[in-house]
């Protein structure tokens, strides 16, 4: 067989089941708003399946796998656990806004600043906010045209508390801020579907290949 039918399942199942929430989320809910982190850690899980079949099949450690079986599995995924968890607290804090795009922003992030900073300046324009107490000032890095964006701090290193605060904020102020409907989570659902339909056709398919590969796959020899 030219394809490994239990690959092309492994790979792909948990990145559709990514596209497929995304894209439902942006296209029949309101804005999310949501942390960077977070964000990166859903990302790293539907990425996982590729990494799974790709680099982690080159550089697998067979004689551990031969000496403690699938126990072997644990400590690899308590290794990239760890290794999302190192990339999320050294990257720089930000917030995610799917739903949203970057003028739209503007207002509901200013009202949740207001929170924070009853001094509070905005810049339309621009696109920042600036909270003059706390000596910080927030940018709203997107397109126009594109319903999604991100909240950043010029400053670094600013508390965990600051952004939970603005976090809370901005959710809260998303729900009721009026948005253009886009159809940027269409596109998601599109190819998250076809993936899924390619996951099921081959599990349907060679079900007997998909569950040895799952065998040989889990059990190294």
């Amino acid at each position: 067989m030219w394809f490994e039918p239990f690959a092309i399942v492994l790979a792909l199942l948990p990145l559709a089941a990514y596209l497929l929430l995304l894209g439902t989320i942006r296209l029949f809910f309101p804005p999310l708003v949501t942390s960077g982190g977070r964000d990166l850690v859903a990302l790293a899980m539907a990425l996982a399946g590729m990494l799974a079949v790709g680099p982690v099949e080159l550089f697998f450690p067979g004689a551990a796998a031969a000496l403690f079986g699938p126990a072997v599995w644990l400590a690899m995924i308590l290794f990239y656990a760890l290794l999302v968890l190192l990339i999320v607290v050294t990257i720089q804090p930000r917030l995610i806004v799917y739903g949203a795009s970057a003028p739209e922003v503007v207002e509901p992030l200013f009202k949740a600043a207001l929170r924070l900073d009853a001094k509070a300046q905005q810049d339309s324009r621009q696109r920042q906010v600036w909270l003059p107490t706390l000596g910080i000032r927030l940018r709203i890095d997107g397109h126009r045209h594109f319903d999604t964006s991100q909240v950043v701090a010029f400053e670094r290193d600013l508390t965990p508390q600051f952004w939970a605060e603005l976090l809370g904020g901005l959710r809260f102020e998303m729900k009721s801020a009026p948005t253009v409907q886009r159809y940027g989570g269409a596109g998601m659902l599109f190819v998250g579907m076809l993936l899924l339909l390619l996951v099921a056709s081959v599990a349907y398919t060679h079900p007997t290949e998909v569950s040895a590969g799952f065998k040989n796959w889990l059990w190294r020899q």
